[in-house]
């Protein structure tokens, strides 16, 4: 029998082995604003429910959103999550085609008192950059300045988190996260007359710092097998440590194609300073009939327009973000396996902290999966979830994103944890 610290110890280096060489990626040009393209906290049963968790809790699923969720644990829960997907932008008459695929999460959880107290711990990304814009002017008849945007990297998360009943229908928990990775952004300026000397801007930002975030969540039973959830989910504005390198260079290309500095008009390296990531609110609320439907509806809010890096503003906007899903299985306890599928619906809509000429870029989109069971006991799952969507727009000369993303999970339970009565 594997004793109980040599388990941990082995999940934990699982973890931190396949996690320490995930990279967070998007291929979104908005990506260069704020703190990058924030990305989805949650798990792929949750994405084919239109991105809806606030008020979820099960034993045999996880749940990053709300950690008060945790309390509700009572058996092993491991959640592994990959995605790809296609984005197709169009500005005017430009338009081209991308693809793009990430490591989702990885999270274990366990109980440390059966349906009382639990405990969750993992990988999850925070948000990413990645992107490569060109913007071309006319100075005159016989010279043109061509600007290239180019941005990479992203932040991480490893994080711990408790859950605690406070009583039968209410509990209380905690997330414990370390914010950690760069962004490393390139601003490239140069001049078709090679008369002119164009300018390089280098600018690499690296943060590493804890957040933490709280959640509630009440479930009251209701009538033939019903039952109503509600949660509510919070951060606090925090300052969080940071470091900064900057160079900014005058230089010219050669005949033969090479560049060479002038002079370097700013150099800093690793200035020390701070990133604002702002308060964040959620509310969820959950109406189910035993484990054969759901039906679930978010709303999230965050005042983005708090936002500093370096004491410097983003002209971000308040977010918010609203969302409806439902699932439905004709029989858990069925004896078929079309019978414990889990099908799953919802759509999105959010309200995003970009505003550029005088436009808010709104995400909006539809989503679609499923559960297919691993096995007929505790519920372990293969989760497939499909979204398509839309951010921003063409108007005002603004870029439109057109996505098909696709997520892939794996949730497995044991009961590892309960006393045998027999040998």
């Amino acid at each position: 029998m594997i004793k109980f610290s040599k388990l941990i110890a082995s999940l934990l280096l699982i973890v931190f082995c396949l996690s320490a060489s995930a990279q967070t990626s998007t291929v979104s040009p908005y990506s260069r604003f704020g703190p990058g393209d924030l990305l989805f906290s949650g798990f792929a049963h949750q994405r084919g429910m239109g991105g809806t968790n606030i008020a979820e809790a099960h034993v045999a699923r996880l749940n990053f959103s709300n950690p008060a969720s945790y309390a509700y644990d009572s058996l092993m829960v491991f959640e592994f999550g990959l995605s790809g997907e296609r984005i197709w932008l169009d500005q005017s008459d430009i338009s081209s085609k991308k693809w793009n695929a990430k490591l989702e999460y990885l999270v274990i959880g366990f109980p440390l008192v059966r349906n009382k107290m639990g405990l969750a711990f993992g990988f999850i990304p925070y948000s990413g950059i990645g992107y490569d814009i060109e913007s071309r002017e006319t100075i005159d008849s016989s010279n043109t300045l061509t600007t290239n945007y180019t941005g990479a990297g992203g932040y991480n998360r490893y994080f711990i988190g408790t859950g605690l009943k406070l009583s039968r229908n209410l509990a209380l928990g905690l997330n414990a996260s370390y914010l950690f990775g760069s962004l490393e952004q390139l601003r490239n300026a140069e001049f078709s007359n090679s008369d002119f000397f164009g300018t390089r801007v280098r600018d690499n930002t690296n943060i590493g710092d804890f957040m933490f975030e709280f959640g509630l969540h009440f479930k009251a039973p209701l009538k033939n097998n019903y039952s109503l959830s509600i949660g509510a989910t919070g951060s606090l504005a925090k300052d969080m440590k940071a470091n900064r390198s900057l160079l900014w260079e005058n230089f010219k290309e050669s005949a033969l194609g090479v560049d060479f500095s002038r002079d370097t008009v700013l150099y800093v390296e690793k200035e020390k300073g701070n990133i604002t990531l702002p308060m964040a609110l959620g509310f969820g609320v959950q109406l189910a009939k035993g484990d054969q439907w759901l039906i679930q509806s978010d709303f999230r809010y965050q005042e983005w327009s708090a936002y500093e890096s370096f004491r410097g503003k983003d002209s971000l906007e308040n977010s918010f973000r609203m969302s409806v899903g439902g699932q439905y299985t004709h029989d858990a306890k069925g004896t078929r396996f079309i019978e414990r599928i889990q099908f799953r619906a919802g759509f999105y809509y959010n309200s995003s902290y970009l505003n550029l000429r005088n436009t808010t870029l709104v995400d909006k989109g539809i989503s679609i999966g499923m559960g297919l069971p691993l096995r007929k006991a505790y519920q372990s799952m293969v989760n497939i979830a499909i979204e398509g969507g839309q951010l921003g727009t063409v108007d005002n000369q603004l870029i439109r994103e057109q996505y098909l993303r696709a997520v892939i999970g794996i949730t497995f339970n044991e009961n590892w944890f309960q006393k045998r009565r027999y040998e």
